[in-house]
């Protein structure tokens, strides 16, 4: 939990600085139930958000404002009403836990001054975003609760609000160090983490850990004994970092995972990360707005990946099926040439058959030792008509060939395209990327074609970059990610002398060395053999093909899809890649 209520302490202290004091200007509902409250405070417009969203509720200032819908919802005119034109007299964290209360000077009815409340309560599926008038009472919120969905508490307009039931945790900051040192003593031998955060408010178990490396020096300490110096020091590291986050001394810190997405956020700098996965911040607020709005882009980009992945897969699997059924209807006309012998046969031996037999033993004239053959016999037709019945069968099944041989040729480039779509899906990441080839299977048919601007697309597709790597010799060599790179990178970016390189036989990355084919080291060679193979179908195969040539030898058939290409002049090199030996190449962009 990103937002938990050390966290939201930060926060707090922040936002309030900014808006007390501060007039409402405008209020917006982008989402069902995600507010907008823009404050004029201070000379600046501050731009407060809360979402009860169940899995990313929140409450800090932002700098992203969304599109709002034409009409706005109901709870949205409820707030116009009451808060614009109102100040803001107050802003406070219920002691440690995720409700947030914020309290307004409006004008009512009557002309006169009350107070109204906004309670923000952040707690996973249960949050809300809740109006009271002076009295305490609901005047509606962004999630109601009947006593259907909830015997504990209600939500509905007119009745009296409630907090959450507590959960009899002890709040941080108003513990001293003699409370801590009672608090820990109690718990000889448990682990310190999962101690504080089963009996202190306002801790993620992410928290916890971090305290517990940070005070302790391991994230699985356990709870020393109290007669030891290690509790005693133990303990005031604690009290130091509570009394530290009760002054304000906040550093926001982001985490990033191995591919530098979000993955935590702390009000202070965690221990046990690499440097380059650390990225701080002045203010929480910035810390927070960034952690949404690169998640989010992270999680539309994998659900447009997914729904890319599904959409390729099933295309993939008919073509499958289809292939298996060409395969069966060429594997029955197997005995088309036995027909045509038969035909041929009946018909150089009429003048010695009768009709009304079962079979027919004739003188197989391509025998070389011209051996007697026997031929099952439709007893209802002559001689003649068996003859004419076989070569009607062989005519069609020699046309049910040469069209099965053309349609499974055809069905197996298709499986080749759709098997490279999935592995340039499996190599891109960006929405730059994703949308580039969206739009190659809009075009193709394979998915329904969308209502973007044409120039939107050109926008995208020019953003689109391919890895960037170089040896250590300053060579650059490119690898691109989805077919539109790969006809840019070959097509366009190479000079003919540059040298190209493809796996063999295999849906893959199209390589590109930018020095001259002749003026490539083996080192070189070998780099871009590895790169090429990796970023291919056949990676984890062991003794990969690659064909290289010089560009000039590459060359793209008339109607030919995205990034299919034929050459000539190439010879191969073999390799087996291994992530290590990737993982170790420089990486300039990508």
């Amino acid at each position: 939990m990103p937002l938990d209520g050390l966290m939201l302490h930060a926060v707090c202290a922040e936002v309030s600085k900014a808006i007390i004091g501060g007039r409402v200007d405008r209020v917006n509902q982008p989402e069902k139930d995600e507010i907008h409250i823009l404050i004029r405070s201070q000379g600046q417009n501050r731009l407060l958000m809360m979402t009860a969203n169940a899995s990313q509720a929140r409450l800090h200032l932002t700098r992203h404002n969304k599109p709002n819908p034409m009409q706005p919802p109901m709870f949205c005119m409820l707030l116009r009403k009451h808060l614009q034109g109102s100040r803001v007299l107050g802003m406070r964290q219920l002691e440690m836990e995720r409700i947030v209360e914020i309290t307004f000077e409006a004008m009512n009815d009557l002309g006169d001054l009350v107070e109204r409340r906004l309670m923000v309560e952040i707690m996973g599926r249960h949050s809300n975003i809740i109006f009271l008038d002076e009295s305490g009472r609901i005047i509606d919120s962004a999630h109601r609760v009947s006593a259907d969905m909830s015997r504990v508490r209600q939500i509905l307009p007119g009745m009296d609000y409630t907090l959450p039931p507590s959960q009899d945790k002890v709040n941080p900051l108003t513990l001293d160090e003699a409370g801590l040192a009672a608090l820990l003593s109690l718990a000889p031998g448990l682990g310190l983490a999962k101690h504080l955060q089963t009996q202190v408010m306002g801790l993620a178990p992410s928290t916890a850990v971090q305290i517990s490396l940070i005070c302790a020096g391991d994230e699985h300490a356990a709870i020393p004994d109290a007669e030891t110096m290690r509790f005693d020091s133990i303990v005031r590291r604690i009290a130091d970092f509570f009394v530290e986050m009760r002054a304000g001394a906040f550093h926001p810190t982001l985490v990033l995972d191995a591919e530098k997405h979000p993955a935590e956020i702390f009000p202070f700098e965690p221990r046990g990360y690499d440097f380059d996965h650390l990225k701080s911040y002045p203010s929480a607020c910035k810390a927070l707005d960034d952690f949404y709005v690169l998640r989010d882009r992270q999680m539309r980009a994998k659900q447009r990946k997914s729904a890319m992945v599904h959409a390729v897969s099933t295309h993939l699997e008919r073509c499958r099926k289809k292939s298996a059924l060409q395969q069966e209807q060429i594997a029955d006309c197997a005995q088309m040439d036995t027909w045509r012998l038969y035909g041929e046969l009946l018909t150089a031996n009429l003048h010695q058959l009768q009709g009304g037999l079962p079979a027919a033993r004739v003188t197989n004239y391509y025998d070389p030792e011209c051996g007697t053959l026997e031929i099952p016999m439709d007893v209802q037709l002559t001689p003649s008509e068996n003859a004419q019945r076989y070569y009607k069968k062989y005519n069609k099944a020699k046309t049910t060939v040469e069209q099965l041989t053309l349609q499974i040729a055809q069905t197996a480039d298709e499986i080749d395209y759709l098997e490279g779509q999935l592995d340039n899906l499996d190599k891109c990441n960006s929405n730059e990327e994703l949308s580039e080839i969206r739009e190659e299977l809009e075009r193709e048919g394979y998915i329904n074609a969308s209502h973007a601007r044409s120039k939107q697309k050109k926008a995208r597709v020019a953003a689109s970059k391919p890895y960037h790597y170089q040896t250590p010799e300053g060579i650059d060599i490119l690898v691109g990610k989805n077919n539109l790179q790969n006809d840019r990178l070959t097509l366009r970016t190479a000079a003919p002398d540059e040298l190209w390189l493809h796996v063999k036989d295999a849906p893959g990355s199209h390589v590109i060395v930018r020095q001259s084919a002749n003026q490539v080291t083996p080192e070189t060679l070998q780099q871009a053999a590895l790169l090429a193979a990796w970023y291919s179908r056949s990676r984890g195969s062991g003794n990969i093909a690659v064909d290289y040539a010089p560009r000039k030898y590459v060359r793209k058939p008339s109607g030919a899809k995205p990034g299919m290409v034929i050459y000539d002049h190439q010879r191969t090199l073999y390799v087996t890649p291994q992530a290590a030996q990737i993982e170790a190449m420089a990486l300039i962009e990508g």
